[in-house]
């Protein structure tokens, strides 16, 4: 029933053309020594509140140039993925796990420690304190060209 119904909700049994379209990315998700290029300053909020897929998020932009992160560092949930809930079948106890193990290239284990930001700011005042940078510095209409002297 739950095959059916999977295969039936993302069309798999439907000719190709009609499936869903799978998206093209611009850059290589694989390759973490591409550096792109990024006319517009990102300011990213995180904290250990960011974990799993966002700090997979976080990785990603921090290909960008002009991405500046402020907070405190993520979960640390970078490890195993894909997790879910199961009914074991004799007991109908509940058990979670992850069904993927996830390579670090760096060879470093992040796990419980996190992704650190730019700037260390408690949580709670990180909004005020990135308004006030942007206003002090500027920053909404400062262009491209200023960023890179």
């Amino acid at each position: 029933m739950y095959r059916h119904r999977t295969k039936e909700r993302f069309n798999i049994n439907a000719p190709e053309t009609e499936r869903w379209i799978t998206p093209k990315w611009d850059i290589q998700l694989g390759n973490n020594d591409i550096e792109v290029e990024n006319e517009s300053i990102i300011i990213v909020l995180m904290d250990g509140k960011v974990a799993s897929a966002g700090e997979d998020f976080v990785k990603l932009l921090r290909r960008f140039k002009r991405v500046i992160f402020v907070g405190e560092n993520s979960a640390g949930a970078l490890l195993i993925g894909n997790v879910g809930t199961y009914l074991l079948p004799n007991s109908n106890i509940k058990v979670t796990f992850g069904f993927t193990m996830f390579e670090d290239p760096t060879k470093k284990n992040k796990e419980w420690l996190g992704l650190s930001p730019d700037f260390w700011v408690a949580p709670e005042d990180a909004l005020e304190r990135v308004i006030k940078m942007i206003r002090k510095y500027d920053l909404e209409k400062m262009n491209s060209t200023d960023m890179d002297s």
